[in-house]
Parts: structure tokens; C-alpha cells; sequence
């Protein structure tokens, strides 16, 4: 009998999923690479001026786009990074005269920064991401980056909103007894990052107690960074005019 021949049949394809939206900066540390420029704008040749400029306009234009893609699905310390660094950005671009956009930028990281820290700061004031990561590690981390943004919005003539000032000294006093030692916390044990154990393990993390002094990115220690920043922030919280009244 011979045989019958089939209909073709049409296999459709699954539809790809679009692709998520990708941090637009990791280094963490970017700012200092503007603040510098910032300080010394004044002697810079005119084209390392631009070419600093293009820096933080294209990472302005990156982590804005990231942030209208990504809304609310990021608050951890990459949220954190991306405001500091943001703006730092601003305040370079306002020096060199782009008001609008400089204004524009320092709003929307604004409402980054004090939405993240009502978001993640508890009541005890610990942090998402310590209790996501478990480590105090991914708190010092994120402090940096707020404090930093802090002062950022401080040099922009922004105030930080009595509840949220409140909710970062809460973050400080929950971290400084492991900044000094009086308190120790085993790291990463109990992380929901799947990723964690491996990848800590490899830099001697896992399973260890915190450790001050140790360094991490780019050979810093966060730790004496966030100290600095501790400082700072009080002062400049004290001399504002809502401590005044009270």
C-alpha cells in the first residue's frame, strides 16, 4: 500500500522573550572618577573635560533608560550604585554649565534614593539585601552608595525628608557595632543567591565572620569608606534645619 503523504505541518517558533534589561554600570566606584574631575574641572585640557563629560552624559542617558525599563523590580545594592553614581554624574554635567539635564537626572535619582531607602531600611534597620545575602557585607555595601547619594543631594541643594534621614540613621546604628567589632555575623550562610556559596567561597567569604578590615572592590575597604561617609552625614544632618528646631 502506498504510503499516504502527511500535510505539512508548520512548527511555530516560541516567541523570545525580550531580553532584561541589563545593569548599565558595574563598577561600583565610578563616581570618584567624577568627583575628581569635578574638583579639578577649572585645570583639565578642554578635551579631557569632554571626554569626562561623554562619560557621564552616556551613563546618565544608560541608567535612566534602566531605571523607566525596570521600575520597581531592582531596589538592591545595583539600585544603590546606580543613584551614587548618577549623581555624581549630574553634578559633573551641572558644572560644566547642562543645567536641565543635570536637574532632570538628580530628580529621578532622587526619587530612587528615598524610595529604596523607605523601601529596604527595616525597622531595626537592617536591609533587604542584608537579609536577602546574609551578610553585613551587602549592608556596608549598600550604606556607601546611600550616604554618598546623601551628600550628592546635599551639594544639589536637595533636603533628604525627615523620614528618610531617620530610616539612614537607623541603618547606621544597625551596622556600627560590626564596623567596630563589637558584634560579628557569619556571611553568606543563609543566602537566597544561589550563587553565593560558590562565588563567595572563591574570595574566602563564605561561612566567615565579617571582617572590617577586609578590602573588596578595587583593593578599598568599604568599611573605613563607610565611616568617613558616617561622619559626614551626621554633620550635615545636624546642622540642618529641621535639627535646629529641635
Amino acid at each position: 500500500m502506498p504510503e499516504v503523504p502527511q500535510p505539512e505541518t508548520t512548527v511555530s517558533k516560541p516567541e523570545a522573550k525580550p531580553a532584561e534589561p541589563q545593569l548599565p554600570i558595574i563598577e561600583h566606584r565610578t563616581y570618584e572618577e567624577f568627583d575628581k574631575a569635578r574638583a579639578n574641572w577649572d585645570k583639565l585640557p578642554a578635551q579631557e573635560q569632554e571626554t569626562n563629560l561623554d562619560k557621564a552624559r552616556s551613563l546618565i542617558e544608560r541608567q535612566s533608560k534602566w531605571w523607566q525599563e525596570r521600575p520597581r523590580k531592582v531596589r538592591n545594592n545595583a539600585w544603590s550604585w546606580t543613584v551614587a553614581n548618577t549623581l555624581s554624574a549630574a553634578l559633573l554635567i551641572d558644572k560644566a554649565g547642562e543645567k536641565d539635564e543635570a536637574q532632570k537626572a538628580i530628580e529621578k535619582a532622587k526619587e530612587g534614593l528615598f524610595g529604596q531607602v523607605r523601601t529596604n531600611v527595616y525597622p531595626d534597620g537592617s536591609s533587604l539585601d542584608f537579609h536577602d545575602r546574609d551578610a553585613i557585607h551587602y549592608h556596608v555595601f549598600n550604606e556607601v552608595a546611600w550616604l554618598k547619594s546623601a551628600g550628592y543631594l546635599r551639594e544639589a541643594g536637595v533636603e533628604i525628608p525627615p523620614d528618610v534621614a531617620e530610616k539612614l540613621e537607623r541603618s547606621i546604628q544597625f551596622v556600627e557595632p560590626y564596623l567596630s567589632g563589637e558584634k560579628t555575623h557569619i556571611e553568606f550562610v543563609n543566602s537566597t543567591n544561589q550563587r553565593d556559596e560558590e562565588r563567595q567561597k572563591a574570595k574566602g567569604r563564605f561561612g566567615k565572620p565579617f571582617d572590617p578590615k577586609a578590602r573588596y572592590p578595587k583593593g578599598s575597604i568599604y568599611s573605613k569608606i563607610l565611616t568617613e561617609e558616617i561622619v559626614k552625614f551626621r554633620e550635615i544632618q545636624n546642622s540642618s534645619p529641621e535639627a535646629k528646631k529641635s
